[in-house]
């Protein structure tokens, strides 16, 4: 496997989960904050 295609496909798992992680703890924010009440 080339370098250039390990590291765009390591890029893409890790924007992945960047992303995972932050729709995650906003949605639990969001859940948190409206049963808050």
């Amino acid at each position: 496997m080339p370098e250039a295609l390990f590291g765009g496909v390591a890029v893409l798992i890790l924007g992945c989960s960047l992303l995972g992680f932050v729709c995650g703890w906003i949605v639990t924010t969001k859940w948190i904050e409206r049963n808050d009440d």
